[in-house]
Order: structure tokens, then C-alpha cells, then sequence
């Protein structure tokens, strides 16, 4: 890696049906650097996400993961990269431990030492052997996180990870990403529609709107150059959902 960007996303495009919902996105994340990626439903998060992960097919515009071609070389680019797109999913029937092995098994580097780690990083020991099914929904984002960390990604992206969460998930897992980014230096790119989320986790913050970032840099840099930020997120927000 040239750089220390852990990330860089440049000129992504994508139409769907004659409508331009992401358009010539770029922006990078640096390490152990917590972005929010902010704007509201509809704005192009998570459609943005999935072309940097290469589970969409972006129409033009390049990813680079730790200095990978996302196109050219997928798997040293992917490897440094772990990710929960929308809710994660899990074998609801099995225990959150063998969900977590199951992951491992895909990894032969991960040994049963570095699961045990991962399960106290996201604090799940007293529960890890309960079938997943009995989890409330934070410790399913916590144990979704803990499968993201399993091979030590040098980047997490996590897509609206607060969703649903109650106000002690929400604090549980705001707590754990600032951990992770400050102790073990895991960058984090995050999306929200929540402004209020984002200044509370994150370093800095990328804000789009219709497709097209509408404002970047540090989260208390842009509040403090604009004490009315909330009011010009709220004319974004609704800007952007009278067009989707």
C-alpha cells in the first residue's frame, strides 16, 4: 500500500433504468479513520457500497482497497475488507460461535485462537454458545461485527449498523467501532441517514444526496463552519426523497 488510504473510490457511476442514483462519487478513508456516509434513503449509500465490494457492477469509476484494483485484482483487494450490507444475516439455528467457525473455515489463516479474540472484542463470551436465534438484535449486529473482524480486514463497512437498535445497542456499538479504530487501527466506513449517529462515531463524514456527494471533511470542522448543519441535512433529506 503507497499511501495510508485504506480506500479509494473514484468517479463511480451507476444508472438504473435511465436514472443516475450514484454519480461521480470519490472520496477516500484513511487508516484507522471512522467516515460516515451520510444522506437519506434513496440518496445512493448503499448502491455506492455495493459497487465498492463489487456486488453490483459499477458503469464506470475504479475501487482501490489498500492499493488493490477491486477490478483487476479482486481477491488481494477483498481479503482487506470485511462488510455488513443492510441486516446481517446469520444459521439462526446454530450457536453464534458456529456461525463464526463457519466463517473461519473460509479462512484458513483464522485460526480458533483469533475466534475466541474476536468474540471478547464484541463482548459475546456469556452468550457465543446460545443459538443465534435467542439474540436480540444488537448482539446481532455486535456478532455480525465479530464476523467482519475474523480475518483482520484493514476495513469495516457497515451499512446503517444502528438500524433497530435500542439506546443501549446503539451506545454498545458506537463504543466497540471507536475501540477497534483507535486500539487496533480498523478503518470504518459507515452509513447512516442519522446525523446525530454520525457525529457521535465518526471522525469525518462524506454527505450525499440524489447520487452526487454534496459535502465532505471533519464532523467537528463542518459543524462548527456551520451551526445549522441539521437544517441543511433536513433540506437535503428532503430534497432527495421528493425525487426517489
Amino acid at each position: 500500500m503507497i499511501s495510508n488510504n485504506v480506500l479509494e473510490v473514484n468517479g463511480l457511476k451507476k444508472d438504473y433504468d435511465g436514472r443516475t442514483v450514484v454519480d461521480n462519487v470519490s472520496f477516500c478513508v484513511k487508516e484507522g479513520e471512522v467516515l460516515g456516509f451520510l444522506g437519506p434513503n434513496g440518496a445512493g449509500k448503499t448502491t455506492t457500497i455495493r459497487m465498492i465490494l463489487s456486488l453490483v457492477h459499477a458503469d464506470s469509476g475504479d475501487v482501490k482497497i489498500c492499493g488493490y484494483d477491486v477490478k483487476k485484482e479482486f481477491i488481494n483487494a477483498i481479503k482487506n475488507v470485511g462488510a455488513i450490507v443492510e441486516t446481517p444475516k446469520f444459521y439462526e439455528g446454530l450457536s453464534g460461535y458456529k456461525n463464526l467457525k463457519l466463517i473461519a473455515n473460509l479462512h484458513p489463516e483464522v485460526k480458533n485462537e483469533r475466534i475466541e479474540e474476536v468474540i471478547q472484542i464484541v463482548g459475546l463470551t456469556d452468550r457465543i454458545h446460545d443459538k443465534v436465534k435467542k439474540y436480540s438484535l444488537g448482539m446481532k449486529q455486535r456478532l455480525g461485527i465479530g464476523r467482519a473482524l475474523l480475518h483482520s480486514p484493514k476495513l469495516i463497512i457497515l451499512d446503517e449498523p444502528t438500524n433497530g437498535l435500542d439506546p443501549k445497542g446503539i451506545r454498545e456499538i458506537r463504543e466497540l467501532i471507536k475501540k477497534l479504530a483507535s486500539s487496533q487501527k480498523v478503518s470504518f466506513m459507515i452509513s447512516s441517514h442519522l446525523l446525530s449517529e454520525i457525529e457521535q462515531m465518526c471522525s469525518s463524514v462524506l454527505i450525499i444526496g440524489n447520487g452526487k456527494i454534496l459535502k465532505t471533511g471533519l464532523v467537528e470542522e463542518l459543524v462548527k463552519e456551520d451551526r445549522n448543519l441539521e437544517d441543511f441535512f433536513i433540506r437535503v433529506t428532503e430534497g432527495a426523497e421528493e425525487n426517489v
